[in-house]
């Protein structure tokens, strides 16, 4: 069933008359066919602006205004509303692509799934310890205040005082709160 993109729809959409020509003039159907996917055919990819992640954003042109992903906007033009408990995810894994046949609806849980099955999920290729990115002090420190705890010669403060990290780290550490107990170091 080919979807009527009447001004009423765009409207209920929050999108301008004018979205389906601004949005059409700005994409490349000639775009790469994803190597993990080649059956999905070329991906279409979005020759406007950019979000810092590499998905496309363009203005609704609604009122009011806003900026709204193209591949959502790719989706509710092609197929019609994006219920709401639902997040428009790539097959492609192209985050530019607004091929409506590269995408499909699935709850934040589903997209997080998909994303771990193809090794996409970034968390996954953190090991933890000092190359988490949020990390503040390296493994060898860990091991370092785990000793100097264990051989009873030192206090936690002093510990704290010796590593340049508060007492609560001492603490969180030598408890196995802070880095788990048998993980390697």
């Amino acid at each position: 069933m080919q979807l009527t993109l009447t001004p009423e729809y765009l409207a209920s959409q929050g999108l301008s008359p004018t979205f389906p020509a601004r949005f059409w003039s700005k994409v490349n159907k000639e775009g790469p066919i994803p190597e993990h996917m080649p059956h999905l055919g070329k991906c279409w990819v979005w020759t406007g602006g950019l979000d810092n992640n590499g998905y496309a954003r363009i203005r609704s042109g609604g009122t009011p205004s806003k900026k709204i992903y193209a591949h959502r906007a790719s989706w509710t033009l092609a197929n019609g509303r994006i219920p709401s408990n639902l997040d428009v995810c790539h097959s492609c894994d192209n985050p530019s692509c607004v091929n409506p046949n590269h995408l499909f609806t699935g709850t934040a849980r589903q997209n997080v799934q998909d994303s771990i099955s193809k090794g996409r999920w970034k968390f996954t290729k953190w090991k933890g310890g000092e190359l988490h990115p949020a990390s503040k002090i390296t493994d060898a420190k860990v091991a370092i205040i785990r000793a100097m705890k264990a051989s009873g010669e030192y206090s936690q403060t002093e510990i704290a005082k010796n590593q340049g990290v508060s007492n609560g780290i001492v603490s969180m550490i030598v408890r196995g709160l802070h880095r788990k107990i048998n993980q390697s170091i």
